[in-house]
């Protein structure tokens, strides 16, 4: 799902706000991914009883951390972006550069192309735009 957002990037200490597009991760991605990760647990899980003396205290923890992980990952991936991607007007230099950003988690650092100067893009937007 893509949607337009307003982002407010920072260029040491100096904010700008620019428009950039944000694509979510679908509600069936997400379970996926949940899914994965209870499943990667409860293969811990298997391969602990194999273990002995540490199956006694592992191989629960592990089923019983599977099912936490899953809803854990499944929030997370609702919350965050898949990507986003914008552009902005460099405040050092004034020339345009763009970000993109794929998988990231805040805070999300960059560098103008030309002169290399940092900038963070603030992330949740403060208002978004659903197309």
């Amino acid at each position: 799902m893509e949607a337009a957002v307003t982002l407010k990037i920072n260029f040491a200490g100096k904010e700008i706000l620019t428009p950039g597009q944000a694509s979510y991760y679908s509600t069936q991605e997400s379970m996926v991914k949940a899914l994965k990760s209870l499943g990667l647990c409860w293969a811990v899980a298997a391969v602990c009883v194999l273990v002995p003396i540490l199956h006694f205290v592992l191989t629960p923890a592990a089923f019983l951390a599977g099912p936490v992980a899953a809803v854990l990952v499944y929030t997370k991936t609702q919350k965050l972006p898949k990507s986003l991607s914008g552009s902005v007007v460099c405040s050092h230099c004034n020339t345009s550069t763009s970000f993109l950003f794929e998988n990231a988690k805040p805070p999300l650092y960059e560098m103008c192309k030309t002169c290399r100067t940092g900038y963070q893009v603030i992330w949740p937007p403060e208002s978004t735009a659903k197309v």
